[in-house]
């Protein structure tokens, strides 16, 4: 019976990871120093000016480092991050660059093919990201874009795309371009409060909805540090909906703060599902601690 629940279980653990997809990854492993042109983490763009990390400018204050790692309860990544910013400068990457990135693969379900530029606009897509206020210097964001890897703030135009912000001690608020209209939208993050040594783990999910671009009813749900990781999502922090779908995205952008040391990233994450934009760690050395006690109880017996 003991050998039959364990089984079970084991066969529910590797079913349960194997629902879950990550399309892109990146915990800044690579080397200490510059992030302009740093090509850390998979899944990001393979041909182009986006395929590394591009700093806007060129700009020195944005670094990979790794002597104060984010940490967050739970969560599994490596020590280390990107720290930033400096002279009011953006970093960016491309998440797809060309056709050639989304004809097979991870992505191609959520991309249509009405665009010359692909980018992703259909089905329900998971962003996650750990963020820490260093110092009190300005605004830090973090952003889904069509606009190119250099736009962090959604603006009223015809192009979907949204961020995550937050000022010195302020409330951080979801921010948004619908695309299907000239307006801007915001919502508060309730309880995710932007001050200095705080990690949060921030989730996004986006629902691009069915049917035609014109009725689609989009959905945004935000999580500010969920405690349950790795399996079916809690109830959101924040969502919102809308009616209308345009463009999509296809680049992260991050803004840091205007001086060096403002603000550091870790664990970006985007793939298909809750659990796998918030990895935990595997539980090797409690199966092999179960293993050891289930041969020791087989020895046992055998005496």
């Amino acid at each position: 019976m003991k050998r039959a629940i364990f089984s079970a279980a084991v066969l529910f653990s590797c079913a349960s990871m194997a629902s879950a997809v990550l399309f892109t990854e990146d915990d800044f492993t690579g080397p200490i120093g510059g992030l302009d042109e740093a090509n850390t983490g998979s899944g990001w763009g393979t041909n182009g000016s986006g395929t590394n990390w591009q700093v806007q400018n060129d700009n020195p204050g944005y670094v990979i480092a790794n002597a104060s790692p984010l940490v967050y309860p739970g969560l599994s990544h490596d020590a280390n991050y990107a720290s930033g910013g400096g002279g009011y400068n953006i970093v960016g990457r491309d998440i797809i660059l060309d056709s050639t990135s989304v004809t097979s693969g991870p992505y191609q379900p959520f991309v249509s093919d009405q665009y010359s530029e692909k980018r992703i606009d259909r089905g329900i897509v998971y962003l996650s990201f750990l963020l820490r206020r260093d110092s009190s210097s300005g605004n830090i964001e973090v952003a889904l874009t069509n606009r190119g890897f250099f736009s962090t703030a959604p603006t009223n135009g015809d192009q979907f795309s949204l961020n995550i912000a937050g000022s010195n001690n302020g409330t951080y608020q979801l921010n948004y371009d619908t695309g299907a209209d000239s307006s801007l939208y915001s919502a508060a993050i309730n309880g995710a409060v932007s001050s200095i040594g705080t990690t949060h783990l921030f989730v996004v999910r986006i629902d691009f909805g069915t049917g035609d671009d014109a009725t689609a009813t989009q959905t945004i749900d935000v999580w500010a540090d969920p405690t349950a990781l790795g399996g079916v999502a809690p109830t959101p922090t924040t969502t919102v909906s809308f009616v209308g779908r345009d463009e999509g995205f296809r680049a992260i952008s991050v803004y840091l703060g205007d001086s060096s040391g403002t603000a550091s990233l870790d664990a970006l994450r985007i793939g298909d599902s809750f659990a796998s934009v918030t990895p935990v760690p595997e539980p090797t050395a409690l199966a092999g601690v179960g293993l050891m006690g289930l041969l020791a109880l087989r020895r046992r017996r055998m005496s």
